[in-house]
Order: C-alpha cells, then structure tokens, then sequence
C-alpha cells in the first residue's frame, strides 16, 4: 500500500539520483528491505526514518509532507553525481547536516 512517505523516499532517492541499493548500504539494511519501504509494502521504523533524513539532509516532517512545493524546495538541493560510492554519500550526508545545524543556529 502507498503511502506519503513511501513516494516521498522515492522522491528523494531520484532526485538525488541514487540507486535502491546505495540507500539500502547506507541505512545498514539490505536493498530488498528498502524496496519494501519505497513501494509501501512495509512501514519504515522510525530509526531508519531519521537516518534516511540524515541522509538528504531534510527534517522529519519533511517525509509526511503531502505539499509539492514544498517537497519541490527540499527536492532542488539534491547533489546529482553520477554514481557516487558509499564514501561519497556518507560525505554528502554529513556535509548536509552541518549545513541543516548553521541555519537551525542562524535562526535563532
């Protein structure tokens, strides 16, 4: 079954133009496990759910996020590599994340 955060994994994951697999090694699952999450067959835990937004670098609420122009936004700072190792995604990852900290900081 379909749900928001199934298409919106989906979303990010093409956006950022990576394979099921690579997102599957970075989450430290195997890629049939992620697929079952992408098609809505299963439903993420919440663990892996905070690890897939570390990932793209997006709050939480982002993955129940129902408005495509929101997405949209979230979706245009996607890095698109050509087939990025494991490495490269990890370092994406972080570089995000400390990105995501500076404005949560600037913010306030």
């Amino acid at each position: 079954m379909k749900t928001i955060v199934s298409d919106n994994i989906k979303s990010f994951r093409e956006a950022w133009n990576y394979t099921q697999s690579k997102v599957a090694a970075f989450l430290g699952i195997d890629r049939g496990a992620y697929a079952n999450y992408e098609s809505g067959n299963r439903e993420m835990p919440y663990e892996l759910m905070t690890k897939i937004c570390e990932l793209y670098g997006i709050d939480l609420s982002v993955l129940f996020e129902e408005d495509s122009s929101i997405l949209e936004d979230e979706l245009v700072c996607a890095f698109r590599l050509e087939n990025p190792c494991d490495e490269d995604i990890k370092e994406i990852s972080h570089f995000k994340q400390v990105v995501r900290n500076y404005l949560k900081m600037y913010s306030y």
